[in-house]
């Protein structure tokens, strides 16, 4: 009889990741103690019994089917991946590029949200585990599942700092690797996002299954930007990285370089990967439009995108563009397109700034739901932010597009970059676009 072992060495290594970085909550008596514990045992009770009442009525019932399973899975998108300016065809359409080598079968898309699209569409599963488990699996199968389930819950020892929520996802985790061990298998195509690198959905851990399992890499600034006098610590990306994942699918060949040289082997360059599908715009040809690509810095931020460096690269596109414009014609019109919504938690000071300069009618704030195919077709030029994936864009777009960052720190900053000028401070960006201006008037 086979032991599961790795099963189980997968099952503890779920239970101490979530125990690690829950947080924590001071429990001060012991019948507090005692009675969290007992709720938890009585929690795990409760879904063995419903699991195996599932497994009763499936037995008795002759009209529930079994269905195959989907031969692609797609684990780990954001919400905003999911719904943000596009409807359920256009995200599945996305995974069927032909770059993309997706084989044919029902593809699935976990949501793990109770929001749905105005249609709901099959394709679109709040937990894909579970669903397998109800229409995928023969009753043998979920016999297995159950099994593999009670083995990892009486290996969990409940922590004093527990909750009730907290242990409840700590049981969906186990029931979920429970399922892709059973399946383990199966030939299905899984696909995840570099948001999971430090993490990999529970799937990508089995070894020796028979998944084809993917990373897409969704932007192009995973090279980290340094302070002068400092140096790459290598690896950045741990080994289980490139030993999990089958093949890696990024934008370009300066992000497939960077990856091989940090020891991942397996990436393929295969352009833009952002979900949704390109609607190009024609351009304008009496007017002039700049795009900028922000990073709205967040209050006190420890990081590159302090609110004091975007505050002081928006106000100098913001006088360069007022200025070139009451000396050329045509007026250049700022577009600024901020990544996600504005949110609490972001620079009040840049905020106040983005809405003030709006409010003067020097820029025109872009809804950050547009499509980004749209914008950079659309417009005589970009700019962006170290190093925002929509400069990129725009070179795929044949749109001019350059990095900006004028101010001044202990950050090092190239003169180029991915093969882009990367703009330091205002002559060079008055320079950078008279050139566009001039190239502007003789389209005319």
């Amino acid at each position: 009889m086979e032991t599961n072992q790795e099963f189980i060495n997968l099952a503890e290594k779920i239970i101490l990741y979530k125990a690690q970085n829950r947080k924590m909550t001071e429990i001060k008596t012991v019948d507090r103690l005692i009675s969290k514990r007992a709720a938890t045992r009585t929690s795990i009770k409760s879904v063995n019994f419903a699991l195996k009442s599932i497994i009763r009525l499936r037995t008795v019932s002759s009209s529930w089917g079994t269905r195959p399973i989907p031969a692609v899975c797609v684990l780990s998108l954001s919400q905003e991946q999911i719904f943000q300016g596009k409807t359920p065809e256009t995200l599945i359409s996305f995974f069927r590029e032909s770059r993309f080598d997706i084989p044919a079968g029902e593809i699935l898309i976990e949501t793990k949200s109770f929001r749905f699209f105005k249609k709901k569409s099959e394709s679109f599963k709040r937990s894909i585990p579970i669903h397998i488990f109800l229409n995928s699996l023969e009753n043998s199968q979920r016999i297995e599942v159950i099994k593999l389930f009670d083995r990892a819950t009486k290996k969990w020892t409940i922590p004093s700092d527990s909750n009730l929520r907290a242990n409840l996802k700590v049981m969906y985790f186990l029931f979920e690797l429970a399922v892709w061990y059973t399946i383990k298998a199966e030939k299905v195509t899984l696909i995840t996002t570099q948001s999971t690198m430090n993490n990999l959905p529970a799937p990508f851990k089995i070894s020796n299954s028979s998944f084809d399992r993917r990373m897409f890499w969704y932007s192009t600034n995973s090279q980290p930007i340094l302070k002068k006098g400092f140096t790459l610590e290598r690896p950045i990306f741990s080994e289980s990285l490139n030993r999990s994942v089958d093949m890696h699918y990024v934008w370009d060949l300066n992000s497939k370089d960077f990856l091989i040289s940090d020891g991942i082997t397996n990436v393929k360059a295969v352009g833009s990967i952002l979900f949704v599908k390109p609607e190009l715009l024609s351009r304008h040809n009496s007017e002039f439009y700049l795009a900028y690509f922000d990073v709205t810095p967040f209050e006190n931020a420890d990081t590159y995108y302090t609110s004091e460096r975007m505050c002081a690269n928006l106000s100098e596109i913001v006088q360069v563009t007022s200025q070139l414009s009451t000396k050329n014609k045509p007026r250049i019109n700022l577009l600024v397109k901020p990544k996600r919504d504005i949110k609490a938690s972001h620079s009040r000071e840049y905020t106040r700034l983005l809405d003030t300069y709006e409010a003067d009618g020097l820029l025109k704030i872009l809804k950050p739901d547009v499509n980004l195919y749209g914008i950079a077709s659309s417009v005589d030029c970009i700019i962006g932010i170290p190093f925002t994936s929509p400069v990129v864009v725009g070179r795929e777009l044949k749109t001019p597009a350059t990095f900006i960052d004028t101010y001044k720190d202990d950050y090092y900053l190239p003169e180029t970059h991915n093969g882009f000028p990367v703009i330091s401070d205002g002559t060079q960006l008055i320079s950078w676009l008279e050139e566009r201006l001039r190239h502007h008037s003789t389209q005319q």
